[in-house]
């Protein structure tokens, strides 16, 4: 998959994601983009679960609010 996939990819899951929601952030190229689209959304409410900590300083990184599954365990995307 081409940078390009990746980041349409990334883009179009993003779409997906409604303010105040729980999204678990995945691991690897695709992730990143997701997470760079997420952030420009710019969504209020939004908490993020990150399955690695390089995913967790990105996010952080461009101010998302991250957390775990102890403190949510449900999911929403």
């Amino acid at each position: 998959m081409s940078e390009i996939q990746k980041k349409n990819a990334g883009e179009a899951a993003a779409a997906h994601v409604e303010a105040g929601m729980v999204v678990g952030l995945g691991t690897g190229s695709t992730a990143a983009w997701f997470v760079k689209a997420l952030a420009a959304r710019n969504l209020s409410g939004l908490r993020c679960v990150p399955t690695s900590e390089k995913t967790a300083d990105l996010a952080r990184e461009l101010g998302l609010t991250l957390s775990t599954l102890e403190d949510t365990p449900r999911i929403d995307l």
